[in-house]
């Protein structure tokens, strides 16, 4: 079979072999240069200005790394006692103690009067249709039959009001014997420390 010639007018095949031409050329001047370099070497000098170069820094670079060879065994010793030493713990801070709770207020005695009291200083009659009626009142026991107390009493002589809701009003200076059954009595509330604790029963007034 006879062989055929490929067509060096296609542009594309002129283009394929001059790509082709061009590595062969690179090929060959990479293989003469390091056959130079390996010869100039084995004499004992460099005549490549680039591998000349190469050969420049690295030896700067390996005598600047012997310079700097102590400092960094001395940094590298620091730096492991270092490491090593003991490591001291924070010291805790101390929480706050806690405040104590307030103390209750202490309960306020009712306020004793000067011996004796005059009953004769104050109202011998209390609305009790009109502030503060009432409200003015601390009820000490009720008057049963034949006079007869049963209640607490007053002591310095705090004035003592018989309630007289029919007539509308409490009133000093009654006669209990008088008092229809079931009368309470009473003394006004600001003298209240002046009310005798123990409680009498069929006390005759």
């Amino acid at each position: 079979m006879p062989f055929k010639l490929p067509n060096f007018r296609d542009k594309r095949v002129q283009l394929a072999a001059g790509g082709a031409a061009a590595v062969g050329a690179f090929a060959l001047y990479r293989r003469a240069h390091a056959n130079s370099a390996a010869a100039g070497q084995a004499a004992g000098s460099v005549t490549d200005p680039i591998a000349a170069a190469a050969l420049d820094a690295s030896t700067i670079e390996n005598g600047i790394v012997g310079d700097l060879q102590p400092q960094i065994d001395s940094l590298s010793a620091q730096l492991a006692g270092l490491k090593a030493g003991p490591v001291t713990p924070p010291v805790p801070v101390p929480k706050p103690k806690p405040k104590a709770p307030p103390k209750p207020p202490k309960a306020r005695k009712p306020v004793r009067h000067p011996v004796p009291i005059n009953a004769a200083l104050f109202a011998r009659e209390i609305p009790l249709n009109a502030p503060p009626g009432l409200a003015a009142l601390s009820v000490l026991g009720a008057v049963g039959a034949g006079g007869k107390f049963t209640g607490h009493n007053v002591i310095n002589g705090a004035p003592v009001y018989a309630i007289l809701p029919q007539y509308g009003v409490a009133v000093q200076g009654f006669n209990a014997k008088n008092l229809p059954p079931g009368t309470r009595l009473a003394t006004l509330k600001q003298f209240a420390g002046d009310i005798a604790k123990p409680v009498v029963r069929n006390e005759q007034l």
